[in-house]
């Protein structure tokens, strides 16, 4: 019984036994907590950013949820992941959004993705970063 439940607790670790809804829910919650503690930003600035909406970091554990969805907040800390901080290990980082036609949302104000294609336009809804003010 004890190497039964060892067993499933190392499964669950690992994303087996876990739903997919699961998984993703759970690389969400590790983006929101490496993004908060990296800039300070409060969780509901940073649901805005990534979703528009700033009740999203307390809803998506409750709702269903689509891969697009997913596929848009994880692309969405991407694009403004500040530099030099780490990725969270196990969650596949995806391209920056470039999404121009989201309408402009949000006081978060990230640093640009170092590696934003030169050229591509800023997604309308994630603030400039020509519009940060340098907190030296």
């Amino acid at each position: 019984m004890v190497c039964v439940v060892l067993l499933r607790h190392e499964l669950a670790t690992i994303g087996l036994g876990m739903s997919q809804l699961e998984i993703l829910r759970s690389n969400i919650v590790r983006l929101f907590d490496a993004y908060c503690a990296a800039t300070g930003a409060s969780p509901s600035a940073v649901s805005v950013a990534v979703s528009n909406d700033n009740k999203f970091v307390k809803t998506f554990r409750e709702r269903d949820m689509r891969v697009g969805t997913y596929d848009l907040v994880t692309s969405r800390f991407s694009a403004i992941w500040p530099e030099g901080a780490a990725w969270p290990d196990g969650v596949d980082r995806p391209a920056p959004a470039i999404d121009a036609q989201a309408p402009a949302r949000g006081r978060l104000q990230p640093t640009i993705h170092p590696e934003w294609p030169e050229g591509v336009p800023w997604p309308a809804d994630i603030p400039k970063p020509e519009t940060v003010n340098s907190q030296s």
